[in-house]
């Protein structure tokens, strides 16, 4: 199949017509270069936008087609991988993640209280399996222990300078490694059974501290 003649004219390339002159000769005729040439749009009947001559559309009809161009070149499957490509590393760039996390915790702290109630809420509205769901994914002890370990970190991060523990009878210094909470009492003023538990290794009390 042979297909129809275009403007040879490149950023033309409209569909060429056959009219017939007045001594009978078939002749090619481009009705958009003729539209252009009496600045007249290509789309509609309305004056071009531009310098006569050279501008093709007007006002109106040059929006839409933007419209159209934009629309079409988003589409295409490389576009819009590039572009998937592009915001994932913006996102990854550390000072954006600074930026963003710094911005939802100045939310979440100026929202407090709103936030709250809209998660006490959703929870109500909640079937009983989904309730059930949470408490034993949170009784995993591989969960518990790194939450744990994480709030021993952000701990550690919040207070640098650590404490140094004292009896709180007989002021007397504790001995103490740095992780978990310190002990309040020494071995001389503790209660028998407490001192028991720390001799067993059982401190039921401060279990983070053995």
């Amino acid at each position: 199949m042979i297909g129809a003649a275009v403007c040879p004219l490149v950023r033309c390339r409209a569909v060429l017509e056959h009219v017939t002159d007045g001594n009978g000769r078939t002749i090619e005729r481009c009705p958009a270069c003729d539209r252009r040439r009496r600045g007249i749009c290509r789309d509609c009947p309305a004056a071009v936008e531009g310098e006569v001559g050279k501008a093709v559309r007007c006002r109106r009809c040059k929006r839409l087609a933007r419209r159209r161009h934009e629309k079409t070149y988003r589409r295409d499957p490389e576009v819009r991988r590039r572009v998937r490509v592009r915001e994932r590393n913006y996102r990854r760039r550390p000072d954006v993640k600074a930026r963003r996390r710094a911005q939802r915790a100045a939310y979440y702290a100026a929202r407090r209280d709103e936030i709250l109630r809209r998660k006490r809420r959703y929870l109500m509205t909640q079937p009983p399996t989904y309730l059930a769901t949470q408490r034993r994914h949170n009784a995993d002890p591989v969960r518990q222990a790194k939450k744990r370990a994480w709030a021993l970190k952000k701990y550690y991060e919040l207070h640098p300078v650590r404490p140094d523990p004292h009896c709180t009878k007989c002021n007397a210094p504790i001995e103490w490694d740095g992780s978990g909470r310190p002990r309040s009492t020494c071995d001389e003023c503790c209660t028998p059974a407490e001192l028991r538990r720390r001799q067993r290794g059982d401190n039921v009390k401060h279990p983070r501290a053995a």
